[in-house]
């Protein structure tokens, strides 16, 4: 098999393959990936990417083909990178939680001469796709699984020039649809620059993958980077705190890019205190800026927190310069060396230069992508005469030049991490029975960031269960992009322009409007975000029969997933999926702590999809209760639900005047847990 790399027109390779088969060469042996308990040498990686290129050379993958990669985190992520470039093809990642129908858009659009799949994804590719050609790739080793090619050399790897395209990355436009980013080899070669000069990496760096790898930041921040200069990198194939703060530690880990509310859940782990963190050199943030207090966290522990941002369209903009964090909490950083960044008033276009003066923020520089798929770079609706890059985000720059983000123009949401657009799941939701008009804004969430909300108005005036809602849209939409909020209005409001006028919405979420109708059919005022009290009430155990404990239990659970979602108590139906009420990954993991932090349990995240409805968690928990002690839980001194007060009284004063039975018996008229015994 030939390694043989030659050199573009212009004398530059600013392929991958040229520097991984250098490494490959000289220094074999060193460990390029660890992923579960498996590890996949330079010369191992090469050596599958090769096996990979001969199958995709046989079934006609020349440069400019696509070839898209269906799969979730692994060795086979890598692979399929590697061979793709070798070919001088474009990567196509594809967020791989996707439906059918999304993931089919997206083939269709792309048009690949053929894919990479993960075994487990071959099904769903077959179903949208049944003759594009598949090339089966395991996930723990990179290994082809399907027949290769015998007898044909594989071809040398293909030169790249920087204007040549390297990924397609889809990300959902305003109108709904995906839209191809076209990125270049030479974005992400400057965009390795660009992050060099403020957090530079080297060949005895250890790296910790826990974001989805298909994302540009995670993959542009420090993967690729690793990966070019023989360091390692640890991938997770997906996110548990536990098991991030384990991978920090046992691997010795010096950096890592995630999402604030990731950076968040591992200090909430009773291990983070005493955690050995001394080789975790700096971890980068995005997708929100850091608070002061989750700041002052990590310098507790002498580890560089630093905010980054960037887009799809321009990867990194700005950084953090090293120990400037915590000298202005809320920025997300600095400029890049190589990246012009300005604000620009939204009317006018015209740069704002007074420091604090708010406007759209505009970059240009060689990190900026090449264009849309199919949409010529010079006719993309967001790139100015001059070459500026309308980011449709609003901010401004303080006098030190730090960037500050306050607010979107366009209607995107971001989910843990995942941007989500209004429009998309406005059109996935339309058909509904009964609706007549739906809007659909983000409102903030503690686990996620921020949550989606649909404002409906249905032709009966009765507002749909959010279940019901969720249910319907489950088969259009990636999970993360249903909503989690659902309010009923007579009419959605609407400005001059007869445009709905979101910005109304949005203050009618918030817990100050009263009467707006929530999910269900009875006027209520509009909920608080946290759903319930923020003080902790003890409930003694130490006494009652089994089925009345029983119902503590049940209490005590549905109390935490409704301050976890972000609703009433008695909104939290007892046999409905907590996946169909909002409860995603992130609150999993919260919500499992929090059990396990009250009741002395040993619950797994896992275990709250395992045991989907909120009777079926309770059962689920009163069994861990009742083996942690078998003679029944009477020596737990304390299990703290919060809870919403019905009685008219102020909470405090409430709690200091019930008794256990007083408080335990609202909590039943709520969830009715004796209609449903276990």
């Amino acid at each position: 098999m030939s390694t043989a790399i030659e050199t573009s027109s212009d004398g530059v390779d600013f392929g991958p393959i040229r520097r991984v088969a250098a490494i490959a060469r000289t220094d074999g042996d060193r460990i390029a990936l660890r992923y579960l308990d498996s590890t996949c040498t330079y010369r191992e990686l090469l050596t599958r990417a090769q096996d990979l290129v001969g199958y995709l050379d046989a079934h006609g993958v020349r440069p400019g083909d696509r070839v898209p990669y269906l799969g979730g985190n692994s060795v086979a992520f890598f692979v399929a990178y590697l061979a793709t470039a070798w070919l001088g093809a474009i990567f196509v990642p594809v967020n791989p939680r996707l439906t059918a129908a999304e993931l089919g858009y997206i083939l269709a659009d792309c048009a690949p001469r053929a894919a990479v799949t993960e075994p487990q994804r071959r099904e769903v590719a077959a179903e949208v796709a049944p003759a594009l050609d598949c090339a089966l790739v395991d996930a723990a080793d990179g290994r082809l699984l399907s027949p290769r090619v015998r007898g044909v050399p594989v071809p040398d790897a293909v030169p790249r020039a920087a204007a040549d395209a390297a990924m397609l990355a889809y990300t959902s436009g305003t109108t709904g649809r995906p839209k191809g980013v076209l990125l270049s080899h030479g974005n992400y070669a400057w965009n390795c620059a660009n992050l060099d000069a403020v957090v530079p990496t080297a060949a005895t760096d250890c790296t910790l993958v826990v974001a989805p790898l298909f994302h540009t930041a995670p993959f542009g921040c420090f993967v690729l980077r690793t990966l070019l200069c023989g360091g390692t990198t640890v991938v997770s194939r997906a996110f548990d705190p536990e098991r991030m703060l384990e991978d920090l530690v046992a691997h010795q880990v010096t950096t890592v890019f995630a999402v604030p509310a990731m950076m968040q859940s591992i200090t909430r782990s009773p291990r983070f205190a005493t955690a050995d963190l001394s080789r975790l050199r700096v971890a980068v943030i995005a997708g929100a800026s850091a608070s002061a207090e989750l700041i002052e966290r990590f310098l507790e522990r002498d580890v560089d927190l630093r905010n980054g941002y960037g887009l799809t369209e321009t990867l990194f903009l700005t950084c953090d310069p090293a120990g400037q964090t915590s000298v202005s909490p809320g920025s997300v950083g600095m400029p890049l060396p190589h990246t012009e960044v300005r604000v620009v008033d939204i009317r006018s276009g015209l740069p704002l230069t007074v420091p604090g003066a708010t406007g759209e923020v505009c970059v240009r520089g060689p990190n900026v992508c090449a264009g849309y798929w199919r949409y010529p770079h010079s006719a993309a609706p967001a790139v100015d005469a001059d070459g500026w890059f309308h980011t449709g985000d609003v901010g401004y720059l303080d006098g030190g030049g730090r960037l500050f983000l306050v607010d979107r123009l366009k209607d995107m949401i971001i989910v843990g991490g995942d941007n989500v657009y209004s429009a998309e799941v406005e059109q996935a939701l339309a058909g509904f029975p009964g609706l007549i008009e739906i809007a659909v804004v983000g409102v903030p969430d503690p686990m996620a960031g921020e949550g989606v909300a649909a404002v409906v108005v249905c032709a009966d005036e009765m507002t749909p269960e959010l279940a019901e809602l969720r249910r319907f849209g489950v088969r259009r939409l990636a999970e993360y992009k249903l909503p989690t909020r659902i309010l009923g209005l007579p009419a959605l409001p609407r400005n001059a322009m007869g445009k709905i006028d979101k910005t109304q919405l949005r203050a009618a979420l918030r817990p100050e409007r009263p009467q707006v109708r929530e999910s269900g059919n009875s006027p209520a005022t509009a909920p608080d975000p946290a759903g319930v009290t923020a003080r902790p009430i003890r409930a003694d155990l130490s006494g009652p029969p089994p089925e009345v404990a029983r119902s503590r239990v049940t209490a005590a659970v549905a109390a935490q997933v409704a301050d976890i979602v972000g609703v009433r108590v008695g909104s939290v139906p007892p046999e409905v999926s907590l996946r169909d009420i909002g409860l995603g990954s992130l609150g999993a993991v919260e919500l499992s702590r929090r059990i396990n932090a009250e009741f002395g349990t040993r619950l797994p995240a896992t275990a709250v999809f395992d045991a989907p409805t909120l009777l079926a968690l309770a059962r689920t928990v009163w069994a861990q209760v009742t083996a942690v002690n078998p003679t029944a839980p009477n020596h737990l001194d304390a299990v703290a639900p919060r809870i919403e007060s019905t009685t008219g009284s102020p909470i405090p004063a409430y709690i200091e005047s019930a008794t256990n039975d007083d408080l335990f018996a609202l909590l039943d008229r709520h969830l009715e847990d004796r209609r449903h015994p276990f």
